[in-house]
């Protein structure tokens, strides 16, 4: 599936049958917005702490510790798209060590109530202090009207500090 083009491809007289290739082509834009899988990327600056110490924003990530270090950010994905993965690029700590994980939380109710239902598996770290990317999927997760998701980044075990650096999120219209 392509895009539409930006010239006209066929010039049609009255009368003239439409092909059926190019019948295909409009249909496919038109119902499947036609783009496939497209990837939100933010930074650490799009985390609010939930429970941190120390956090700072000033390179572009978040940095922080705690026992109960846990931060949020909203997956701002339109209602109707599928979210079908999250990759959440983070640096933990050998000291401890400290290992984080990573969940797609989803709230509904008025008013909006967190934690009622975890989508996907937290994937935890292996608490090396290496750069790591934390996997949260594979998900086919439709976002619903009234229903609000957000990425929670949590330590399992530890408190030493950590660095939440960029959020991948994959995303389509294939639902």
């Amino acid at each position: 599936m392509g895009n539409l083009p930006t010239s006209r491809t066929v010039t049609l007289a009255v009368g003239d049958a439409l092909p059926s290739n190019l019948v295909n082509e409009i249909q496919d834009v038109i119902v499947g917005n036609n783009h496939g899988t497209l990837t939100l990327t933010f930074g650490g600056p799009a985390f609010v702490a939930v429970a941190a110490t120390g956090l700072d924003y000033s390179f572009g990530d978040v940095r922080g510790s705690g026992a109960t270090f846990e931060l949020r950010a909203a997956l701002p994905v339109i209602v109707g798209k599928r979210i079908t993965a999250v990759r959440v690029h983070v640096n933990d700590n050998a000291t401890g060590p400290t290992k984080l994980a990573a969940a797609v939380v989803s709230m509904q109710g008025t008013p909006m109530v967190a934690n009622t239902v975890a989508v996907g598996t937290p994937n935890p770290t292996a608490g090396t202090g290496a750069d790591q990317i934390i996997t949260v999927g594979p998900l086919t997760t439709t976002v619903a009207a009234g229903t609000a998701y957000n990425l929670k980044v949590q330590t399992t075990t530890g408190s030493a500090l950590v660095v939440v650096k960029v959020v991948e999120v994959d995303y389509d219209d294939l639902a």
